[in-house]
């Protein structure tokens, strides 16, 4: 995922909006070191196809959709990003150097990762 975001070696304009105390959210989440069986599933002795990792919590194969954060989503992210997802919007958002849009952003991944980690706990 990170060879997307990353075209040059050039300086990211984010790192300037983003505040260090959820700098290591983002950059997790960009370089894909998250706990997301999309990620984890692809590195296991027992491999599971890329179209059958699915979501330990809705059973669905679209992180934008699991309804575990659709309270957070809501909160914080635009909704011109979370109605009809696509790879498409995600690569925006993900690429933007918008204040507005990152900083919401950014403690949307940080909540979101600590509802997960809470849940996969009481699993």
């Amino acid at each position: 995922m990170y060879k997307i975001y990353k075209l040059s070696h050039k300086y990211k304009g984010y790192l300037n909006i983003i505040p260090m105390r959820l700098r290591c959210y983002f950059t997790r989440l960009r370089l894909s070191l998250h706990p997301l069986k999309i990620q984890t599933g692809r590195y296991n002795n027992n491999r599971i196809k890329r179209s059958e990792r699915y979501c330990a919590f809705c059973n669905k194969n679209d992180i934008c959709l699991c309804p575990l954060y659709n309270k957070i989503r809501k909160k914080y992210i635009l909704r011109k990003y979370y109605v009809n997802p696509s790879v498409y919007k995600f690569h925006a958002l993900l690429q933007s150097c918008n204040r507005e849009e990152l900083l919401p952003l950014f403690h949307y991944v940080k909540e979101a990762l600590k509802i997960r980690n809470s849940q996969f706990i009481n699993m």
